[in-house]
């Protein structure tokens, strides 16, 4: 869908919830009462919200499933709020510079990190809700750390599964600063560590709402996971 268009600036975005048909590219599953656009008064702007089973709600690009994105900056970013209490998943469809398709499944349903050859299942056990969060996949992280010795190369697909709410996605060339104490709480090596960038402006939520910005790298999921483990 967007291998001939530009992606060599700090940003391109995917998504958002304004304008007249946000949604014409995508493909939504659960009918007109889970998947809705309305207008959020924290953010004061509209929104998508996915509510229902995380099996039968959500939303997918490419609509059609020959196709695909062909996205190619390192990191992805969910501008989304997780209600507390409620299960979320987001499924990426990439490939790597050998051309293999593999899938990495991230959700609050999962319990431990599990990887095969062509498929990885992640938990969300430390994604922030009740917040709106710019969630950072930092995804040649995700590529390289589940299955050794491939390289990213292109976010082919991506879905979202209730229950959210989403106002933007984007990619970004450069990380955006996580905000978060994560690194304290979770005693990980800084996330920060690396070249970063501010999110663009046309991307920004207001200074008046709640936010954190959580960049997820795999080293810090692994961490996590093993500290919460040992601390339960």
């Amino acid at each position: 869908m967007f291998k001939n268009e530009y992606q060599g600036g700090p940003f391109f975005e995917i998504f958002s919830a304004q304008g007249k048909d946000p949604v014409s590219k995508w493909k939504l599953t659960g009918g007109a009462s889970s998947i809705q656009k309305v207008f959020d008064k924290d953010v004061k702007s509209y929104v998508y919200t996915l509510e229902g089973g995380s099996t039968t709600t959500k939303m997918q690009i490419p609509k059609d499933a020959k196709q695909s994105l062909f996205l190619v900056q390192r990191y992805l970013i969910l501008q989304i709020y997780i209600p507390l209490g409620q299960d979320f998943s987001i499924e990426l469809g990439i490939t790597d510079l050998a051309n293999n398709k593999r899938r990495i499944l991230l959700s609050t349903c999962q319990r431990e990190i599990a990887a095969t050859p062509l498929h990885a299942k992640i938990p969300l056990t430390i994604l922030r809700k009740k917040v709106w969060l710019h969630l950072v996949l930092d995804l040649v992280s995700l590529v390289g750390e589940n299955f050794r010795g491939q390289t990213f190369r292109a976010l082919e697909s991506l879905t979202l599964s209730a229950n959210c709410r989403i106002r933007k996605v984007f990619t970004m060339k450069a990380q955006p600063p996580d905000t978060t104490d994560d690194d304290e709480l979770y005693s990980c090596d800084p996330v920060n560590d690396v070249e970063i960038d501010s999110i663009p402006r046309s991307c920004q939520l207001t200074r008046e709402v709640e936010q954190f910005t959580q960049v997820l790298t795999m080293a810090k999921i692994r961490q996590a996971e093993w500290k919460i483990r040992g601390d339960s």
